[in-house]
């Protein structure tokens, strides 16, 4: 009889450390995944809607398109131009998040705009960025979105 409480703990032990690695790797997996294969995820699960989507990763359904950069005239300034495009199916957006990387850093600025969903216009954006004037401008992220 006291041979069988080792192995029953050795094969719950087994277990234990099975599910906490699946859970682990499923995690490290949904961090990685390009917003567009996690809006498919969600709308694949119908889940697109729930409260917990768009409370926490709402930022997966917001794009940056047709983004334009040039060096300010006057000063060490940026100019950055560019749309955002809302897919979700039913939520407005209201704020955004950018990030703006440039050679030497990065700048986060917050946008506060309407944007309706499912708008193939996408709503324009001007922002001026300061102290990046002898780096070179190289993308825009999404960093959050409400």
């Amino acid at each position: 009889m006291t041979e069988n409480k080792p192995k029953k703990r050795k094969w719950l032990k087994r277990i234990l450390l099975a599910l906490f690695l699946i859970i682990v790797g499923l995690g490290v997996t949904y961090f990685v995944l390009p917003n567009e294969k996690k809006r498919k995820l969600y709308q694949d699960l119908g889940i697109e809607d729930s409260e917990f989507i768009s409370a926490s990763d709402f930022e997966s359904f917001i794009s940056i398109r047709k983004v334009t950069s040039r060096k300010a005239l006057v000063g060490d300034k940026w100019v950055i131009k560019g749309q955002i495009f809302n897919t979700h199916e039913s939520k407005t957006l209201s704020k955004v998040e950018l990030r703006f990387n440039f050679s030497d850093g990065s700048e986060n600025v917050e946008i506060e705009t309407q944007v309706s969903p499912q708008n193939g216009i996408g709503k324009s954006f001007k922002e001026k960025v300061e102290g990046h004037g002898k780096a070179d401008f190289l993308s825009v992220d999404v960093v959050n979105a409400e």
